[in-house]
């Protein structure tokens, strides 16, 4: 029988798919994008495909051709695609047959796969890769994943996902989840993010079976984890939110739910930890410094929502304004050292402060932080409060101009279900056992129903 490296690499909506046939798409691709495009050595090349086959296709095919390949959001509309594609300096655009009108050559993956043999390549850096005589490049090709601030133009990051540079995340998996060569590994967050992206290639590397399922809604999701065994979930927690309303018990195949990429509040933690038990990990990292510190459920049953400890090879210090390392307590910012961040340490733009176990908890953004009366306030840990009431689904926490105490906060709530009367009350009490003054709300806006603002 085949092994897991000669088997089936991934599995999408279209089916199964085995390594050697994403290894003969990937170089027809290259052919494809040397032959029609003349792409080269260094060259930048957009791909906006969505978790799919494509999406692998074209990053690997692109990187046999010693091209860099900047990660873009599938969805991003026209306008600001166009300004994305000149910020970053892209020649050619790769995407899904969505984009009809970019400032570049631009088409859908399948198409430059189509394409190959069509004429014959032209550079002689390496060996062959393809058909039409396309040629490998000796310079690895790179990924350019784009920074997700919340303000200004999305910066791209270089990452060259070697074995070095997996060396940190891939061992600490081995110890803590199931990341395993046969395991197969379920990846719901999107690839063109930092963490979609990480898993996908470190369950590549190791021979692991990749289920893409960033495109499955929730009952899909919750199927799939039982039809094709997966030992490990890699989601985003707004994802696994909807996961725990599905009904039945999760697979016995499953042995651990990996979550990040965004805060994951104690309300969820609680949720998660009741729903799949002793299995639930939470990450944290930036796009900036990479992967940086593990929960492990002991972590978050001790300190539910705390993004757990650093691994091995990475140096987490918190800094107050003047960069002076601050003790267990305090809040400041959180910075990070390592294998993707040699060097100085790289700061976040996130406020965390350590305990004196050495875990790291998340109270919110450098930019997000306002002061009222002259108090530092962070409205990530006043909505983490008010998520935490039992009739609270989710909760929305922004500042407001005051003109006594220049910035207040406001809430808005939305319930689990029954009437909105009198919980208000209930939510102005809850707070005044927790929080001091300058954190409560001044106003609190109870939504009975989804909103899509929220």
């Amino acid at each position: 029988a085949a092994g897991p490296r000669r088997g089936v690499a991934l599995i999408d909506d279209a089916g199964p798919q085995t390594r050697a046939d994403l290894l003969s798409a990937a170089r027809r691709l290259a052919s494809g994008a040397q032959t029609l495009w003349g792409v080269r050595p260094g060259a930048r090349v957009g791909v906006a495909c969505a978790a799919h086959r494509g999406f692998v296709t074209a990053t690997a095919g692109l990187g046999l051709l010693g091209a860099d390949a900047v990660l873009i959001p599938p969805d991003l509309p026209a306008a600001p695609l166009a300004d994305l594609l000149a910020a970053q300096r892209v020649t050619a655009l790769i995407h899904d047959g969505q984009v009809t009108d970019a400032p570049c050559p631009s088409l859908p993956w399948a198409d430059l796969v189509a394409a190959a043999g069509a004429a014959p390549a032209t550079t002689t850096d390496g060996a062959p890769v393809g058909g039409g005589g396309a040629t490998r490049s000796r310079r690895g090709g790179r990924l350019v994943v784009l920074t997700s601030g919340t303000t200004g133009a999305p910066r791209g990051v270089i990452r060259r996902l070697s074995a070095r540079t997996l060396l940190g995340p891939v061992s600490t998996h081995l110890r803590h989840v199931a990341l395993r060569p046969g395991v197969p590994l379920m990846v719901a967050a999107p690839p063109h993010h930092g963490y979609g992206l990480t898993y996908l290639a470190a369950a590549l590397g190791l021979g692991a079976r990749v289920v893409l399922a960033a495109r499955l809604d929730p009952a899909a999701t919750w199927a799939a984890l039982a039809e094709h065994g997966a030992g490990l979930l890699v989601a985003l927690p707004t994802q696994l939110s909807r996961l725990c309303d599905q009904s039945g018990e999760p697979p016995a195949s499953l042995r651990a739910v990996v979550t990040g990429a965004a805060p994951l509040s104690p309300e969820l933690t609680a949720r998660l930890l009741d729903r799949f038990g002793d299995r639930v990990f939470n990450l944290y990292g930036s796009t900036e410094a990479g992967w940086a510190a593990i929960a492990t459920p002991a972590d978050l049953r001790a300190v539910p929502g705390t993004v757990g400890r650093a691994p091995r090879g990475i140096a987490l210090t918190v800094r107050g304004p003047a960069g002076a390392v601050l003790p267990p307590g305090q809040v400041g910012e959180v910075h990070v050292a390592g294998w993707a961040a040699p060097g100085n340490a790289v700061a976040t733009g996130d406020l965390g402060r350590f305990d004196r176990a050495g875990r790291l908890t998340l109270v919110g953004r450098v930019d997000d932080m306002i002061i009222s009366g002259g108090e530092n306030v962070f409205p990530g840990a006043v909505r983490d409060m008010l998520a935490g009431h039992p009739r609270v689904r989710d909760a929305v926490v922004e500042p407001v101009a005051d003109p006594e105490f220049g910035q207040l906060l406001r809430a808005r709530v939305r319930l689990r279900d029954g009437s909105p009367a009198g919980v208000e009350a209930e939510l102005r009490a809850w707070l005044r056992e927790r929080l001091p003054p300058p954190q409560r709300p001044r106003e609190i806006l109870i939504e009975q129903h989804p909103c899509d603002e929220m």
